[in-house]
């Protein structure tokens, strides 16, 4: 797992806990041999059933599962691959239902734009979701990207094409450098977005990440999930949610719908797929028009 990044190998080992769990609870001890369709199968009914979890998850579920039957095979652990036997449910497609509308996207902007303008004039104060979406809608970038991004450069954050990634800013916040699956692009930090990062950084006292796990409860205390690092992408899901409802727009859309709509206003505005593939960090062209539904 060498070649993958250190989000997604972090991924599949909680994803292989609950393969763990489930064959622990389920089976008790087994032999890695007797991990067979059946087993896998029943892994099926078990994220369904019991995780509540949709056909892309389980698929997803399953992908974490692969490559340890296939490392099992290159040891000879193994001598069949049981997934041969196995139909793994297949992702959903997102469609352009999945995506805010013209309208729902202008409610969404305004209010986070009016949002900054408040927080930077000391009328609001620091709301974490805001801040992250407005990133999203600002300069189109995946949620991941925000929450990893740091102040300046790392020892380890050089190179490109490679699984590792990184975000960070230059001193004196006029770019950011992004290095995302395998793709390095660098965007200009301009407008109010230098002002806002510096009251971020007076406001949380970030040292490292531009938003770090600092919480308080309400009586100053540390929070018991402030964890002192970066945020995990999973945080965001129920923040996002609770504001759409706020806003009386659809709580079906995920953080990664912001970020489509910003590639599908740029293509409103007759911008060059090719230079929004370039913005967004898209390797394939391709991706760019499946964004936009095109």
């Amino acid at each position: 797992m060498k070649s993958l990044s250190t989000n997604t190998v972090g991924g599949d080992e909680k994803k292989l806990r609950y393969f763990k769990d489930f064959v622990l609870d389920k089976f008790g001890n087994l032999n890695i041999e007797d991990i067979d369709d059946r087993v896998l199968n029943d892994y099926t009914d078990y994220c369904r059933d019991d995780l509540k979890i949709n056909p892309t998850s389980i698929h997803n579920y399953h992908k974490s599962v692969q490559p340890l039957i296939k490392f099992s095979m290159i040891k000879g652990w193994v001598t069949e691959n049981p997934y041969d036997k196995v139909d793994i449910p297949k992702p959903i497609q997102r469609t352009k239902d999945d995506i805010p509308t013209m309208g729902e996207t202008k409610i969404l902007k305004n209010h986070l734009i009016d949002y900054v303008n408040d927080y930077l004039n000391g009328d609001e104060p620091f709301r974490l979701i805001n801040i992250i979406s407005y990133f999203q809608i600002r300069l189109g970038m995946r949620v991941g990207e925000v929450l990893m991004m740091k102040w300046k450069k790392g020892r380890d954050d050089i190179g490109e094409k490679h699984s590792y990634s990184y975000v960070y800013l230059n001193s004196n916040l006029t770019s950011l450098t992004v290095h995302f699956k395998k793709r390095k692009r660098i965007l200009p930090i301009k407008d109010e977005l230098p002002n806002l990062l510096k009251k971020i950084k007076s406001d949380t006292k970030s040292r490292i990440y531009v938003l770090e796990n600092h919480r308080r409860k309400k009586d100053g205390s540390r929070h018991p999930q402030s964890t002192n690092n970066r945020y995990k992408t999973s945080y965001c899901s129920r923040p996002l949610k609770r504001l759409l409802r706020e806003l009386n727009i659809d709580d079906k859309y995920s953080t990664h719908c912001l970020r489509h709509s910003f590639v599908t206003d740029l293509i409103r505005k007759d911008i060059s797929l090719t230079k929004i593939g370039n913005v967004v960090g898209h390797s394939d062209i391709r991706m760019t028009q499946l964004y936009g539904h095109l």
